[in-house]
């Protein structure tokens, strides 16, 4: 298929993130006519945010929404609220059955892409067509907008794949009509360096946090105690939820922090049981020197190696607290960033 040919519905789900929608909607709306895409929206507080006794908080957004120009709105309020997984099929079924869409991605009103990274997305998937579905990269926005988490979701889906698309069964799994699950099929991981989306998450100012966390409770299963990865203290202060992870056997989460230089073709993550730090790359690169520092600025790790594009290279390194990386390629720096290992913990 070809890009000119190729129909694309974008599926976005948007409730209290009027401070980010209109980046978010943004360069999608701009290159609506050039790449042929249609719009579905699903807005409104879920029931279960209803059930909670949480207050209505989407009137913003909504004054947002009503200034563009979308295929299909669905606004679910009052004695219709509806829980998510309907909602978002409701737009998923307009895209497919009434637009005949080739291509479902969804977009939540709080992730923000730039216009190239849309166009080369399409370009890869194109490239990359024998893959039954996508996954994406994410910029997770933690604590405050200069930490982020790595983060990948499944995002884009053929429609005709496995005798069609069905039906999302949770958040973005999608059950097929033959049947079967998402997991189960040919897929692969858009490169960071292609699509690396800003996703304003779980931050500490945003109203969305605590009430995400008493929504997960109800929504998710397990233990209640570790149904959320983020738990708030007495104070109403935003935490990783330790119990999540170590209950779950989950290695502790690594918080980016980029400086005044960063490559998104790399990839850095770490076991704290191990003490191992794992790097991989888009690409290969060669002739790298991956340089770690404590918290006093003295040098713990000097590691010359070949960044490989197709497996994960480690390093022995015990890291606890905030630490600097610096990766250079003949002596020039090329990424710079801190670590934070165990970090805002409860």
């Amino acid at each position: 298929m070809t890009k000119e040919k190729l129909k694309i519905g974008v599926l976005f789900t948007a409730y209290n993130c009027a401070d980010y929608l209109n980046e978010c909607l943004k360069p999608w709306f701009d290159l609506k006519k050039h790449l042929n895409l249609k719009f579905a929206i699903n807005t409104g507080m879920f029931k279960i945010y209803k059930d909670l006794n949480f207050p209505n908080r989407n009137k913003e957004t909504l004054d947002i929404i009503y200034n563009y120009r979308f295929d299909y709105l669905l606004n679910s309020h009052d004695s219709v609220n509806l829980d998510e997984d309907t909602s978002r099929n409701l737009c998923l079924n307009y895209l497919k059955d009434i637009q005949g869409c080739d291509l479902i991605w969804l977009v939540d009103g709080d992730e923000v892409y730039n216009y190239l990274e849309i166009e080369n997305t399409i370009d890869f998937i194109l490239k990359n067509s024998s893959y039954d579905w996508y996954s994406i990269c994410m910029r997770n926005f933690t604590f405050e907008k200069k930490y982020h988490l790595d983060f990948d979701r499944p995002n884009i889906f053929w429609v005709a794949r496995n005798q069609g698309m069905n039906k999302f069964v949770f958040d973005a799994y999608m059950q097929y009509n033959d049947g079967t699950l998402f997991y189960d099929h040919i897929n692969i991981c858009i490169p960071k360096n292609i699509l690396f989306v800003d996703h304003y998450s779980w931050l500490q100012s945003d109203t969305r946090s605590k009430e995400k966390i008493e929504y997960q409770k109800t929504r998710h299963h397990g233990e209640i105690d570790t149904r959320s990865s983020y738990i708030m203290n007495d104070n109403d202060e935003l935490f990783f939820n330790k119990n999540f992870y170590e209950k779950r056997n989950l290695l502790c989460p690594l918080l980016h922090e980029y400086l005044h230089v960063f490559d998104n073709r790399i990839s850095i993550s770490y076991d704290k049981n191990q003490k191992k730090l794992f790097i991989i790359s888009t690409e290969l690169i060669n002739n790298t020197t991956i340089q770690i520092f404590d918290s006093a600025n003295s040098l713990i790790m000097n590691w010359n190696v070949d960044l490989s594009n197709q497996y994960f290279l480690w390093h022995l390194v015990d890291l606890d607290g905030c630490h600097k990386l610096n990766i250079f390629v003949d002596n020039k720096l090329i990424h710079c960033q801190n670590l934070y290992v165990n970090f805002k913990m409860l």
